[in-house]
């Protein structure tokens, strides 16, 4: 390779840990498919069945969130240990990041009321709490939050008719209030001001009620005890680890969607008896 094609890099330029960067690269790809697949939101309006819509909602859909969400931890770890190598305490610093992402995140959710930044930025206020914990702890945690037991308790108690359990949560009622927004309204300026209230309300609400903030608080930890262990910095070092993880995963996600299959038809009063 000739010296004018190698990469410019800045002598005083931080390491980057490119499996990080890569897998983050494929997470953004992976949610700007399934963004645009769902037309921004107004798919949930126009639905139509696609097996394109099918396949990418199959293979990015949950994943490239996932991914997403525990890099975040993981980002967290390397700048903060990056900083406490030069006698540095971040936590501060950190902290006023995040309240920067959260302003953009704030002005990209006034044009697409989706945007996931500013919940990244809101959550992650949890990161700079839980820095000094221990990775038993972390990993506790991180498995509760994972299990989503709310989401379970909601299941049974709903199958058992207790009195609210089958209602609609508060996010799902207004949602349609967006959704018919999003496809009338006309003006921009409209939809800016609509999102910034009613849809940045709805979003948190639906994160707050449902799994989706649990998941994210599971993920930051799960990504921030990953970064402890150098996983990503030196992935040679944990190959079998990583092997076992992938057929122990591939096998657990062919048990639950089973298991889904077969609770969807269950009969309610099962649980009743």
């Amino acid at each position: 390779m000739s010296t004018d094609t190698l990469p410019l890099k800045h002598p005083n330029a931080p390491d980057r840990v490119l499996l990080v960067d890569a897998l983050r690269g494929f997470a953004l790809m992976g949610l700007f498919l399934v963004h645009s697949i769902e037309l921004f939101e107004l798919y949930w309006k126009y639905s139509v069945e696609s097996k394109v819509h099918d396949v990418i909602f199959f293979l990015f859909a949950g994943k490239a969130y996932a991914i997403f969400a525990m890099l975040f931890g993981v980002s967290f770890f390397i700048i903060m240990d990056r900083q406490a190598q030069k006698g540095i305490n971040f936590r501060w610093r950190f902290l006023w990041r995040l309240i920067v992402l959260f302003g953009l995140g704030t002005l990209n959710s006034m044009v697409y009321s989706g945007e996931v930044l500013q919940v990244l930025a809101g959550y992650g206020l949890i990161l700079v709490l839980v820095y000094g914990i221990s990775n038993r702890w972390l990993l506790i945690l991180s498995v509760v939050s994972l299990l989503n037991i709310q989401l379970i308790y909601h299941h049974f108690t709903a199958a058992a008719g207790l009195p609210g359990a089958n209602e609609q949560p508060l996010s799902w009622t207004i949602y349609p209030q967006c959704l018919e927004a999003w496809s009338t309204v006309t003006s921009m300026w409209e939809v800016m001001k609509f999102n910034l209230t009613t849809g940045s309300f709805a979003k948190w609400l639906f994160f707050f009620e449902g799994s989706r903030g649990f998941q994210l608080f599971g993920l930051f930890l799960f990504g921030l005890v990953l970064g402890r262990m150098g996983f990503f910095q030196h992935p040679t070092k944990f190959l079998r680890a990583r092997k076992l993880a992938f057929v122990v995963a591939i096998l657990a996600a062919i048990l639950f969607y089973a298991l889904k299959q077969n609770i969807a038809h269950l009969d309610k009063t099962i649980w009743a008896e």
